[in-house]
């Protein structure tokens, strides 16, 4: 019994010791696992706590980044806002009262529009307070506006150049922009505006000048979606605010006294005319009533009472090529067909145009053998070669719609034409007559001085270039040519003034290399020599230091070099501001010389360059065109009739044989007169085209101007 309980324990130990064995190996294994599950963890661990740091210095930079780029939007928000205004100039149009200004209500309508601007950012936001820049941008169809600003009376169409013109030179970042006549284009540029501008930090208000159109509401919306509708403010014109944009609640500006607060009408039946420069409003009035009268080059006749509009030129077609074509004889000569005619009798032209409509005449003969009648000779066309005076055909002419009658049945009166000088007489007592208007019977002295006489100048007799001596009574004459009788051919030339003479060339001096002429020429001036003798820049207004008036010169350099006036040959010396001095010498024979006032014809017209029969000649060109305000130099002076400047004038002997005031020779300064008016007429020549006149009146308190005795220049020698 006791071998079996023996048996059993050992068997239990035997058995409890493969347990524990068993139990040791499982946890060694565990333990095994585990240990490489936790180096593989802190491995894990490791790596995250790199991607952790490496995250952590990123934020950092970012945040860096960030602050700085918030420190520059808020300078630029704070240091230089921007106050963008974008204004619909179809819709929102200027009051009448800054637009018949001209171009002093352009400059008021910018100075109003950027004091309210700013004054209302005060207001607002009292920190921004002359720290914001206005940029305003008017958009609008130029050529359409101005239709129906002329065609409602609100003002002239040189007013309204002359606003733009102010409009746009009061401040860099104002401007009047023409979208031209496409539809929609000034709503296309200001949505896009809208869209970029307001996007911009530095952009601090947009002021939107449209409230009057409800296109702009998809615009609008998507700056409400995107949550910058905060920055528009609503730029009120017309009182009655557009049905759609009435819900987005918008701010408003109402700046009073710049913008129309209604509507203008679409039709309309009155349209206001002014006078034309250089016509009175009397002779306004006439022409108006019997428009073939009217001045020729000023501006086109005034259209017929049925007529309700005026149309301008498109400036990108010819006049043959308008729609439709205006009239020749209506604007030449007169049109029968009146409101049945199918070209144009509204149009306003200027000088140029008909220039152009005449030129156009010329070039468009009548293409059949029919005899011209009476009214196709007003327009100054010429008959085919070839034509049938004789006889003459009946029939009808299609080119001119004009019906023609045989020469036999045709009772031509004979036009009364004026000879040239009656012409000439003419206009001189209507020069005569405007002077005289100007009143300039004060400044007439009541006795006039006379003019001191000069002695003539000997002219100066080349030097010779032989040393003086008085042996020396004839030139040396020339030595006799030896004939050489040698008949040995091949030899030497010999000169005459080596003949008999033994020449050692060897013992010639090298006499050196001629300079060229070029050279030469160019040592004439050093470096840093002036030719011109000048002391004072004769580019200024009024006197010239040390000139007193009466002051006297022998040539136009002299009258150069001492600053009066400038050109040696031109008699205008243009400035910015009006011109700066003139040359009376001779001028055209029309022309009045009453001393203390007078006219002056304008440059221009002239072809200079010559043809191979008819060099160029500068001074006796015979006028070819029509004289403008748009060259250079009458130009000037037009704008001497608006500033009022002093302009200085120089009288020149030429002059004598119209004018007692012109010296008897060379030129005098007679000091400064005031261009008082400038207008255009028919010149006295062969192609009766247009010259500018002008209009001068002496400043009182100068000296007397002298008087010539009337004598001639055949006096003897002193």
């Amino acid at each position: 019994m006791e071998e079996c309980a023996t048996l059993n324990d050992l068997q239990k130990w035997e058995r409890l010791v493969e347990e524990q064995s068993s139990l040791f190996r499982l946890t060694l294994t565990d333990n095994q696992t585990l240990r490489l599950r936790v180096d593989e963890l802190e491995r894990e661990l490791s790596v995250w706590k790199l991607a952790f740091k490496a995250a952590e210095d990123e934020k950092c930079n970012l945040q860096k980044q960030m602050l700085k780029l918030e420190k520059n939007i808020g300078s630029l928000k704070d240091d230089n806002p921007l106050l963008l205004c974008l204004i619909d100039g179809d819709g929102n149009i200027f009051s009448q009262d800054l637009l018949a200004s001209g171009h002093t209500g352009g400059r008021q309508a910018a100075m109003l529009l950027t004091k309210g601007l700013t004054d209302y950012m005060v207001d607002v936001d009292a920190g921004s307070s002359g720290r914001g820049q206005v940029w305003l941008t008017v958009y609008c169809n130029k050529t359409g506006l101005m239709d129906t600003l002329v065609n409602n009376g609100i003002c002239s169409a040189s007013e309204f150049e002359a606003f733009v013109l102010g409009f746009n030179s009061a401040s860099p970042l104002f401007s009047i922009v023409d979208v031209g006549g496409g539809k929609e284009a000034a709503d296309a540029k200001i949505k896009e505006c809208l869209r970029v501008f307001t996007r911009f930090p530095q952009t601090s208000r947009v002021f939107f000048g449209g409230g009057h159109d409800n296109g702009y509401t998809s615009t609008l919306s998507t700056l409400e979606n995107e949550g910058l509708l905060e920055k528009i403010v609503l730029l009120r014109g017309y009182k009655t605010l557009a049905a759609e944009l009435q819900h987005f609640d918008l701010p408003h500006l109402d700046i009073g006294g710049v913008f129309m607060t209604k509507k203008l009408p679409s039709c309309y039946t009155h349209r206001r005319s002014t006078p034309p420069t250089g016509v009175s409003p009397q002779e306004h009035d006439r022409q108006r009533i019997t428009p073939k009268n009217f001045l020729v080059g000023t501006q086109s006749p005034v259209i017929s009472t049925s007529t309700q509009f005026c149309r301008y030129l498109d400036p990108s077609l010819p006049l043959n090529k308008q729609n439709p074509r205006p009239c020749t004889f209506f604007y030449l000569s007169a049109c029968k067909q009146g409101d049945k005619c199918t070209y144009g009798h509204d149009y306003f032209l200027s000088a140029d145009n008909y220039a152009e409509l005449r030129a156009n005449a010329k070039k468009s003969p009548c293409p059949t053998n029919l005899v011209l009648t009476a009214k196709v000779a007003l327009l100054d066309t010429t008959a085919p070669e070839g034509l049938n005076a004789a006889t003459g055909n009946k029939g009808n002419c299609n080119k001119w719609r004009i019906r023609f009658r045989p020469l036999s049945s045709l009772s031509l009166q004979p036009t009364t034409s004026m000879s040239y000088a009656e012409e000439r007489e003419q206009n001189i007592a209507r020069n005569k007559a405007l002077l005289d208007g100007l009143g300039i019977d004060p400044l007439r002295p009541k006795r006039e001085p006379k003019e001191n006489l000069r002695k003539k100048v000997a002219v100066r007799k080349r030097k010779s270039l032989l040393p003086e001596s008085d042996e020396i009574e004839e030139p040396p004459k020339k030595a006799s040519r030896i004939v050489d009788d040698s008949n040995e051919p091949g030899g030497a030339r010999r000169s005459s003034r080596l003949a008999g003479k033994t020449v050692d060339y060897k013992q010639e001096q090298d006499r050196g290399v001629p300079e060229t002429i070029t050279f030469k020429r160019s040592q004439k001036l050093k470096v840093g020599q002036v030719k011109s003798k000048r002391t004072y820049d004769p580019h200024m207004y009024g006197h010239i230091p040390d000139v007193e008036v009466g002051t006297w010169w022998a040539t136009r350099e002299d009258c150069s070099n001492a600053s009066v006036h400038g050109p040696w040959v031109s008699g205008i010396a243009p400035g910015p501001n009006g011109a700066y001095s003139i040359a009376l010498s001779g001028g055209y024979d029309d022309d009045v010389d009453e001393g203390y006032a007078f006219t002056f014809t304008g440059s221009g017209g002239r072809d200079l360059r010559g043809t191979k029969t008819a060099p160029k000649n500068l001074r006796t060109a015979p006028q070819s065109s029509d004289q403008t305000f748009e060259d250079r130099n009458n130009a000037a002076l037009q704008r001497s009739v608006d500033t009022q400047k002093p302009v200085r004038v120089i009288r020149g002997f030429k002059g004598k044989a119209r004018s007692k005031y012109a010296p008897s020779e060379g030129y005098r300064y007679d000091g400064l007169y005031l261009v008082k008016k400038a207008w255009i007429e028919k010149g006295l020549n062969k192609g009766s085209f247009l010259v500018c006149k002008f209009a001068f009146v002496r400043m009182p308190g100068q000296e007397d101007i002298p008087v010539n005795d009337g004598g001639s220049d055949d006096e003897s020698d002193e």
